[in-house]
């Protein structure tokens, strides 16, 4: 992970975090790098929600070599979705 957004309800208590993972289109079709960011979306979402009772991560990719401004757009409209809920 590149990058963390987190949303605290307590001083020091984390009660959300956005994953963020940043690749060059050179990185983004590595073999190992497509399995860990597989695992990410699917298990790893899935068994903290299972043990937290509700969504407490979430995960966005960005490309760097797509344009800057549809990856602007993209991580507003992942942090308004996630951290509204």
């Amino acid at each position: 992970t590149d990058f963390l957004i987190v949303q605290r309800t307590e001083k020091d208590k984390i009660h959300k975090a956005l994953l963020i993972e940043t690749k060059s289109a050179l990185y983004a079709e590595d073999k190992v790098f497509q399995r860990k960011k597989s695992y990410v979306e699917t298990d790893f979402l899935k068994i903290n929600q299972e043990k937290f009772g509700y969504q407490r991560f979430d995960f966005l990719y960005l490309e760097d070599s797509k344009n800057i401004e549809a990856n602007i757009v993209k991580l507003n409209s992942k942090i308004n979705q996630f951290f509204s809920e």
